[in-house]
């Protein structure tokens, strides 16, 4: 995803449409040292082995739902699982790995207002989960209901200018909100 080097994998049931790096100043690209690549080469194995057990019920997940998945994005030992609700409206959902036998679950869904530079969220925070758990798969289903249901009007907009960051970008940032598929419940 425009990381050289880096381990990231993008997973998507249908290819993408815009190349980007990063959500807020979408056109930047960076390349990670031979030191990171070592460090996430011993990680990337690490993170594999915990999240095995999990692949083909988060693989199907995924599929079902029709979510782009993404693994191990900036590093962090999880896999998200990405979406777009209408032009200007994405989601997410975060299993990440915890110190112990388990994942945390986390969603957001946020409405980008590119006229206004702002933008308003909901996050829904750490329902923990052991790996085992038969009821993950649950879980997830029940959290990707609740972001997708939830009324656009329930969203709070935060009291930051984003224009610094999002003026110049809002054609590519449209193009990476686009990208991104809608999901099915």
């Amino acid at each position: 995803m425009g990381c050289k080097g880096s381990q990231v994998q993008i997973l998507s049931p249908r290819p993408l449409k815009a190349k980007v790096s990063f959500v807020f100043v979408p056109s930047t690209e960076f390349e990670f040292g031979s030191e990171h690549n070592s460090w996430m080469d011993g990680r990337l194995g690490e993170f594999d082995e915990f999240f095995s057990p999990l692949a083909p019920m988060l693989h199907a997940f995924a599929e079902r739902h029709n979510l782009q998945l993404e693994k191990y994005h900036h590093e962090s030992a999880s896999w998200d699982f990405e979406f777009r609700l209408s032009l200007d409206e994405i989601g997410k959902i975060q299993v990440l790995r915890t110190e112990r036998n388990s994942v945390s679950l986390f969603g957001v869904r946020e409405v980008w207002d590119l006229e206004r530079f702002r933008r308003a969220t909901r996050q829904w925070y750490g329902t923990e989960v052991s790996r085992d758990d038969p009821r993950l798969q649950g879980a997830l289903d029940s959290l990707l209901a609740k972001i997708v249901t939830l009324p656009r009007n329930d969203l709070k907009f935060d009291t930051k200018d984003y224009s610094r960051l999002w003026a110049g970008q809002t054609d590519v940032i449209r193009r990476f909100i686009a990208s991104k598929p809608l999901p099915t419940v």
